[in-house]
């Protein structure tokens, strides 16, 4: 029997190197792909307006157009704007911290398996699983210049902190204040800290109790007034701001996200059983993570980035799950179907995945790069000003922040807005240039961005001029004739 057991342990060994290996590889592309100038994400223009004003110390939450809008806490705009303003370039800054935090997330979830016992298996595991969905299904949050993944890596460290070693004053206080720091960078990174604090609040001595929320409250208190001496009343109307929400959208995305990551819930059931603290603390973290998502998932905009910490605690629970499955001394087999149960559903995307960071980083990205840059020298040419219904081009053109397509929508239909307040400057011919991704479907009329009457006035007033690398550029129709003459030309395929 011993024999037949080392070649089953030789083989779950080299199983868990070779997803290693394949999520390094996978890495390649969203690691290139920072220091490329094309959109990463939908939202990294309009992080890199609010960071740059954050950076010249302008109001994040008033004091611009009308139609433009801040609805994330602030600290993540000063971080990357002071920054940026160093090294030159919010956007890189952005991605760079976003890629760095990545690797921190995955660092806590090792930790956190290691101070539980876990060897390099168990830990590299939680590495994986963790990681491996975001390198095939998420990848645009990796290297975003976008604030969700920083926030998580403080989260994660606040849970690793607090789960690493018996609780005390000292520990507490560097607990509170990550997972204060997570919030004040992402407001809906809740779940984590709510699970801390009841475990605080009932394993604690009194002593680290008061520790833990004195320093919330001091940090909270400290947040609150430099927030209205610096935004006043501001700050609470765009926050507060209403959306709309549907139960369809909750429950859909919720479906998705379960039946794509059913194999790692199926393993995380492993720890049902188990009476370890940190174990019972995860599983905690794994629902409420999931319960939390998905009632904010029917919020207009939302994605499924807002699964994106149940995600990372079901990886974290899979090496906790194999740590439990080697100390009852299980047959070697059972942690090999765990680990190929967690990570199947991104090994069944595995191969494309890769075929497609190879044509990325043989052509695609530099070719999708060379045309916008043609996007952006067109913009810069175009003057007045102009509406991007994705605004990192018009940030790299220099153009100001004009509008926030879905944010203006979401004021309309919550009555913060005018219906016709967007749209009438369309009919007037106001912006010299307008930037969209096209024309909908005309049986949906509108779009997460722009609602029918919006495209009316557009084709009324407006002319489709070029087409960009993703989006159309419309000017007013007396000077689409003059423009159509002297196109910008795309450049062929390599």
């Amino acid at each position: 029997m011993k024999p037949r057991r080392g070649l089953a342990d030789k083989a779950c060994g080299a199983l868990v190197l070779a997803l290693l290996l394949l999520s390094a590889a996978l890495a390649t592309f969203p690691f290139a792909r920072m220091f490329y100038d094309g959109p990463v994400n939908f939202n990294e223009g309009w992080n890199a307006y609010l960071q740059l004003r954050a950076a010249s110390g302008e109001p994040l939450y008033s004091g611009y157009s009308p139609f433009f809008f801040c609805n994330y806490t602030p600290l993540s705009f000063y971080l990357i704007g002071g920054l940026g303003q160093l090294l030159g370039d919010v956007v890189l800054v952005g991605r760079m911290l976003s890629a760095a935090s990545l690797l921190a997330i995955a660092a806590a979830c090792a930790h956190i398996v290691r101070s539980q016992g876990g060897g390099l298996r168990e830990s590299a595991v939680a590495v994986v699983a963790s990681m491996l969905p975001f390198l095939i299904f998420y990848h645009t949050a990796v290297g975003a210049n976008e604030p969700q993944m920083l926030g998580m890596a403080f989260a994660f460290w606040g849970l690793a902190l607090h789960i690493g070693a018996p609780i005390s004053p000292r520990r507490s206080t560097g607990v509170a204040v990550l997972l204060a720091l997570a919030l004040l960078i992402k407001q809906n990174l809740l779940a984590l800290p709510v699970v801390v604090s009841v475990d605080m609040l009932l394993r604690a001595d009194r002593r680290s109790q008061a520790t833990f929320l004195g320093t919330l409250a001091l940090i909270a208190a400290f947040s609150v007034m430099v927030l209205w001496w610096r935004e006043g009343a501001a700050f609470y109307r765009q926050m507060l701001a209403p959306r709309t929400w549907s139960l369809s959208s909750a429950t859909s995305m919720a479906d998705l996200m379960a039946w794509r990551h059913l194999g790692g819930i199926a393993v995380v059931g492993c720890l049902l059983w188990s009476r370890q603290r940190a174990d019972r603390l995860i599983l905690a973290c794994v629902i409420l993570t999931f319960v939390m998502a998905s009632l904010f998932g029917g919020g207009a905009g939302v994605s499924e980035n807002i699964f994106y910490d149940w995600v990372i605690v079901l990886g974290l629970a899979a090496g906790l799950a194999l740590l439990r499955l080697r100390e009852k001394q299980m047959a070697v087999v059972w942690p090999i179907i765990a680990v190929l149960l967690v990570n199947g559903s991104a090994l069944w995307r595995a191969p494309d995945a890769l075929k497609a960071v190879r044509a990325q980083l043989a052509w695609r990205l530099s070719y999708q790069d060379r045309r916008f840059d043609e996007d952006v020298a067109y913009l810069r040419g175009r003057p007045g000003p102009v509406l991007c219904e994705q605004n990192l081009p018009c940030f790299k053109a220099g153009h100001a922040m004009a509008v926030d397509g879905f944010n203006t929508r979401q004021a309309v239909l919550s009555g913060r807005l005018p219906p016709v307040a967007l749209n009438r400057l369309i009919d007037q011919g106001y912006f010299t240039t307008i930037m969209i991704y096209g024309l909908p479907d005309p049986a949906i009329g509108d779009t997460p961005n722009f609602d029918r009457g919006f495209f009316l006035a557009l084709q009324r007033r407006y002319e489709k001029a070029r087409d960009g690398s993703a989006m159309q550029f419309w000017v007013p129709k007396d000077e689409a004739s003059h423009l159509r003459k002297s196109p910008i030309s795309a450049k062929a395929l390599p």
